[in-house]
């Protein structure tokens, strides 16, 4: 069932576009109803899909998953430090497995993780079993605010997976927030792109903002935009040259067919966009 309204813009159904993704081989062929489900808003052109699919995916409690995410994480969390205020409580709304939490709760921040469906690997930093639309409704932080403390929201790539409309974080100037955080996929730079189509190939992306929708979300805000990589690794030089080659093979057929043969994420490909959100 389609929403009443686009998430970003809040034009009517009637200004929506049904875009078929479906490249020519897909991590999944075998959810074909969950991929062909995107539509575009004609108004600010964000993309969004009508179902949407808990990921059954169960984070890695094994030393090497935990390092390579630290490693990832690690590597820019000057992007976020450089947004936030030391003194703030730190909210990281759905906060998975806690990796950058704890990143930024060993560097000195206080921290809350904001997560429903799964358990943090670190417990020692406190966890609120809530779901975010819940906590931003009823301004659930403010219960943990010393006075004159502000708080500040994270939402490290959540956008993607929320069903409702990204203006519910902007800021009023009595919300006791001094900034909200976002890192998420961008409609400017994942779609139509070369080999950026498997960010709207997961079951449970439902939503990907554009430029557009952001700036309308967030008119009466001071907000800035940046577009960053959000590469997983440096790979090695024989991996490198593999996504080379990868890489002409899918710009020969996005010539001819408009659209990629193989699926593999090409390293330093800028496809999000952190946006910093203050009152």
């Amino acid at each position: 069932m389609l929403p009443l309204e686009c998430q970003g813009c809040h034009s009517p159904i009637i200004q929506f576009n049904s875009v078929n993704l479906q490249p020519l081989f897909s991590r999944y062929l075998t959810k074909k109803d969950l991929i062909n489900n995107w539509h575009q808003c004609q108004n600010c052109l964000s993309v969004f899909r009508s179902c949407s699919k808990t990921s059954d995916y169960k984070y890695s409690d094994s030393e090497i998953y935990i390092q390579k995410e630290f490693s990832k994480r690690l590597s820019n969390i000057s992007r976020i430090t450089e947004s936030i205020d030391i003194n703030s409580i730190i909210f990281d709304l759905g906060s998975g497995p806690g990796i950058i939490s704890k990143i930024l709760s060993d560097m000195g921040y206080q921290v809350i993780q904001v997560e429903p469906s799964r358990d943090s690997f670190f417990k020692s930093i406190p966890q609120l079993k809530i779901d975010i639309q819940t906590f931003i409704n009823q301004e659930i932080w403010k219960q943990y605010l010393k006075p004159m403390q502000k708080a500040s929201i994270l939402l490290i790539d959540v956008l993607e997976h929320l069903p409702f409309s990204i203006d519910i974080f902007k800021l009023n100037s009595d919300s006791n927030l001094s900034t909200v955080y976002i890192e998420t996929g961008c409609v400017d730079y994942a779609f139509p792109s070369l080999n950026r189509w498997y960010y709207l190939d997961y079951s449970d992306h439902i939503f990907v903002p554009s430029i557009n929708s952001i700036y309308s979300s967030f008119n009466n805000n001071n907000i800035s935009i940046e577009r960053i990589s959000n590469s997983l690794n440096n790979y090695s030089k024989l991996n490198n040259y593999f996504r080379k080659i990868i890489y002409y093979i899918n710009k020969l057929s996005y010539l001819i067919f408009n659209r990629d043969i193989f699926l593999v994420p090409i390293r330093s490909m800028h496809d999000h966009i952190s946006i910093t959100i203050k009152p």
